[in-house]
């Protein structure tokens, strides 16, 4: 008690140098615990901090729209291996390699309004590579649909002397047998093969035939300057190849479209496109667009016409049905609209029904089995 009392008296006479560096030890010590080491709380470190905040958090905003259309077990598992940061490292590889695809061999192949599209989404992309899943690079690869001047030319491959690749005329009985009514399933599956055949599978052959005798050839007997021009013309066949089997695979695609347009009710030429096409139709886009507003003016005329008109109130039509139509009085015969009408006999004047009594049937000899005696 009177070490305490003697240090409190010392400490308000202002006490010892001592006494106050311990205070202030005790201070800064208080100080420690109070506020975590490496924090400032100053203005500008706070804006900073702040700042990086809403960074991280915009980053996980966009982190998560991506992880939105991910399988989430296949999510876990890769997390789970590891192996999340090689195979995104990959994909992105990929979509590079396909995006050059696309501008040195794909694109004199694709119509206009699929390249623009696709300059568009590459610039919004990162590093000039669009954001497309699975989906989107298989439909740019099906809309293939080259004109007849931008089509490969084949004037360096013609055909083998001595395979024939153009589809061969049936027999007459077949032909016959093909446009009745009864074939005509048979009849349109072979003139769809047939199509297919001359237009897209012929090419085919004739180019995989100079590719099987570029494969026969032994290459340990080329110097090397004909290595490299031997690699340089089987670049350009496989290129070409390449550019056939996606224009086959895109008509396919497109034929089916078509048939399943057709089951829906569309014409061939709807189905097509030739019908609303710029080149082959008569009518304009500017032409549709005044016909579509003329289809809406008419329709909202008559609907404001219909809001307009007064309402009439509808005549009362008395009923002519009775009240009880099937009513029998005392004597057991039918009042109202279900009794009979009466005739009256000729001979003597008297009423009679109209309808006779039924009698009921007697068996005969027949059916009883008994022959007449």
């Amino acid at each position: 008690m009177g070490r305490n009392d003697a240090t409190k008296t010392k400490t308000k006479r202002g006490g010892s140098a001592s006494g106050d560096d311990e205070a202030t030890q005790l201070e800064n010590v208080r100080g420690l615990r109070a506020t975590p080491q490496g924090v400032v709380d100053d203005d500008d470190e706070s804006d900073k901090g702040s700042h990086v905040s809403d960074n991280v958090a915009g980053k996980g905003q966009e982190l998560l729209s991506l992880l939105q259309h991910v399988d989430h077990s296949k999510l876990i598992a890769l997390l789970q291996s590891g192996a999340l940061g090689g195979e995104t490292a990959d994909d992105t590889a990929r979509a590079r390699a396909l995006v050059k695809i696309v501008r040195r061999t794909l694109w004199p192949l694709l119509p206009q309004e699929d390249k623009d599209k696709f300059d568009e989404d590459c610039s919004y992309g990162t590093n000039g590579v669009p954001d497309y899943t699975s989906l989107h690079w298989t439909a740019l690869f099906e809309s293939v649909d080259p004109a007849v001047e931008a089509k490969p030319s084949l004037e360096d491959y013609p055909h083998h002397p001595f395979i024939n690749g153009r589809s061969r005329v049936p027999p007459s009985e077949v032909t016959k047998r093909l446009k009745l009514p009864v074939n005509t399933k048979h009849a349109t599956v072979d003139t769809e093969l047939k199509g297919l055949q001359d237009k897209q599978v012929r090419p085919l052959l004739r180019l995989s035939m100079h590719g099987l005798e570029q494969s026969a050839v032994d290459l340990t007997t080329m110097a090397d300057t004909e290595l490299t021009a031997f690699a340089q013309s089987a670049q350009k066949l496989l290129r070409t190849q390449s550019q056939y089997i996606l224009m086959l695979h895109a008509d396919i695609v497109r034929r089916r479209k078509h048939v399943a347009m057709q089951v829906l009710g569309l014409s061939e030429k709807e189905a097509t496109g030739e019908e609303t096409s710029s080149a082959t139709s008569l009518f304009n886009q500017k032409d549709f667009d005044r016909m579509r507003n003329t289809v809406d003016f008419r329709d909202q005329v008559h609907k404001l016409t219909q809001k307009l008109e007064p309402k009439r109130k509808q005549p009362f039509k008395k009923s002519k049905k009775k009240r009880f139509p099937n009513r029998r009085d005392d004597s057991g015969e039918t009042t109202g609209t279900d009794r009979q009408p009466q005739e009256k006999d000729d001979s003597s004047g008297t009423p009679k029904k109209a309808a006779a009594k039924k009698t009921s049937r007697t068996p005969s000899a027949k059916s009883s089995g008994r022959g007449s005696k």
